[in-house]
């Protein structure tokens, strides 16, 4: 993926934001959520931030209806601007969509083949990561190869995560460019998220993507 293409998308980031999105764009393995994801339908990125995958996946030639959220109003403000060029030249029917707020407030127009949660889940209590789950899971299309995928922190890693918590923790409380619920120690158990999602009839898998990270694979039973 070329990196500055999609950063072409987006007139008037910061000097740090342009660094912090380079960042993200080389560190998320983004390659890897992939081979997951069907190469069409409606899509609902929570918390997009900037919204950069939206013109990952366009830029791969997926052909997908993307909504993103993010309670954070300025990534959604930088978001939004960043539509208004279609450097890729899309259809119309493919331009992203950017809002501000949660998916449990907005009135949405789903369901979705394809949720993400990229990074998110981690940064919130267990009660507010279960509250987004169930929508997610009632919000899911009832079709086999409709999934819900999950980047998060392995909290089995070990020393290995203790970087990425300072790391975390300074974007959180000192530098302020991420939001968080309250904790950076959200990440549950796998067997946490398998059970509950057995309530709502969703299976679990799990690959371990990095040295510290998880994707969770979700699809109905």
């Amino acid at each position: 993926m070329k990196s500055n293409l999609i950063i072409s998308c987006y007139d008037n980031l910061s000097r740090w934001e342009k660094f912090h999105l380079k960042t993200r764009l080389k560190s998320c393995p983004y390659d890897k959520i992939l081979k997951y994801l069907p190469k069409q339908g409606n899509m609902l990125d929570v918390g997009c931030g900037y919204g950069h995958f939206a013109w990952f996946l366009l830029n791969k030639g997926y052909k997908i209806k993307y909504t993103g959220t993010d309670i954070d109003p300025q990534k959604i403000k930088v978001a939004v601007s960043s539509s208004t060029k279609n450097i890729f030249g899309i259809d119309k029917k493919f331009i992203p969509q950017f809002f501000l707020g949660t998916p449990q407030s907005l009135k949405l127009a789903g369901p979705y083949e394809i949720i993400t949660i990229i990074d998110v889940l981690y940064l919130l209590l267990w009660n507010k990561q279960k509250e987004l789950l169930r929508w997610c899971f009632n919000n899911l299309c009832k079709k086999k190869e409709a999934v819900i995928l999950i980047k998060n922190p392995n909290p089995e890693s070990g020393i290995l995560l203790f970087k990425s918590l300072i790391q975390e923790w300074i974007m959180v409380n000192i530098i302020k460019k991420t939001c968080s619920s309250g904790t950076i120690l959200g990440a549950q158990h796998i067997n946490k998220y398998k059970e509950y999602g057995s309530l709502f009839g969703m299976n679990l898998k799990v690959e371990k993507i990095s040295r510290t990270g998880l994707l969770l694979i979700y699809n109905h039973i």
